[in-house]
């Protein structure tokens, strides 16, 4: 962030709070190491009461109403007062990522354009506005959807006409809030979420470190390796004829399952009409070039939206992260 803007935000930042002056300048001081012990900075909203902020969400704070993307601070509550009049709580503050696309917040829900979800997830963005599954027409067709998440690309498909969609998640949390977001959108009649995992036979376990923000699992073979959450783990032929499922279209973004499901259940995969997948070498040590020999037996492949990856996950290289459309040629 530049000088000026640091300046001007800061200026702005008397319609927030009466102390605006100093607590900036504490601001900039426990940014820069000069102030140690107890960080937390204490905020004198317009209305005299107070408020202990972390310095970074002050900063944060500052920066999102000098964008005007919330209308005030409330010291009372602890949340932003957003311009429709809604209070975000702080520890929901990432979630004001979805005003800078155009959705709104009515106090419980996201909403836009006739969809809603409960909380804001950065993959709802990417599904929604990104168009990250805009290389595949699901209209008519039967989805798979591995690594469904908070049920935002089940969604998107069931409203982009798919006849019906399978949403496999593994995490108990994003499981349960994709069943209120099923819920939500109406579409418990298109939608049958289930909490699997896919990849083999076995037990997956959720270390208790990764919460719902975080979809890195573990294979675990026994209970006695698990000191997380267990979830049962299936494989993907497995799951077609436990369910009845007619194998049109299969999604995956399973943080690194795909190389499970391509290389050890390819009888099941080349079943499929399309495939539609996020690769993740990087989190198996795996080169991609191990799935694209094997799918080529049966599939055109081709990566896709390298431009999307390379502005919002620059950190990876094409042969670390990315994402493959398939169409079976056979």
């Amino acid at each position: 962030m530049g000088l000026l803007r640091r300046v001007k935000a800061l200026l702005r930042s008397r319609r927030l709070f009466r102390n605006w002056l100093s607590l900036g300048i504490r601001y900039q001081l426990v940014r820069y190491g000069l102030i140690k012990g107890n960080n937390l900075l204490t905020a004198i909203c317009r209305d005299g009461n107070t408020s202990l902020i972390e310095p970074q969400v002050y900063g944060f704070i500052a920066n999102v109403y000098y964008d005007g993307l919330i209308a005030g601070y409330d010291c009372g509550s602890k949340s932003v007062v957003l311009t429709n009049g809604s209070k975000l709580p702080l520890n929901r503050l990432h979630e004001i990522v979805g005003i800078k696309y155009g959705w709104f917040f009515n106090g419980d829900c996201w909403f836009k354009g006739g969809i809603m979800f409960k909380a804001m997830r950065w993959p709802i963005i990417e599904t929604f506005e990104l168009n990250q599954y805009n290389v595949i027409d699901v209209r008519g067709r039967v989805v798979v959807d591995v690594g469904a998440f908070v049920g935002d690309s089940a969604i998107y498909f069931a409203l982009k006409g798919a006849r019906k969609v399978y949403a496999i998640e593994p995490h108990p949390e994003a499981y349960e809030e994709m069943l209120m977001n099923i819920s939500l959108n109406g579409l418990g009649d298109k939608i049958m979420p289930i909490n699997i995992a896919v990849g083999r036979n076995g037990v997956v376990c959720i270390s208790p470190d990764n919460d719902i923000t975080s979809a890195n699992v573990t294979y675990s073979m026994t209970e006695v390796e698990c000191s997380g959450t267990r979830v049962r783990s299936i494989r993907l032929g497995d799951l077609i004829q436990k369910y009845s499922i007619e194998p049109d279209v299969l999604k995956m973004d399973c943080e690194g399952c795909e190389y499970d499901v391509i290389m050890n259940d390819y009888d099941a995969v080349k079943l499929f009409k399309e495939l539609v997948f996020e690769y993740h070498a990087y989190a198996t040590g795996r080169p991609v070039s191990e799935l694209l020999r094997a799918l080529s037996r049966d599939f055109k492949c081709e990566f896709v939206n390298e431009g999307f990856l390379q502005k919002y996950q620059p950190r990876y290289k094409r042969e670390e992260l990315g994402m493959i459309h398939c169409i079976n040629i056979d």
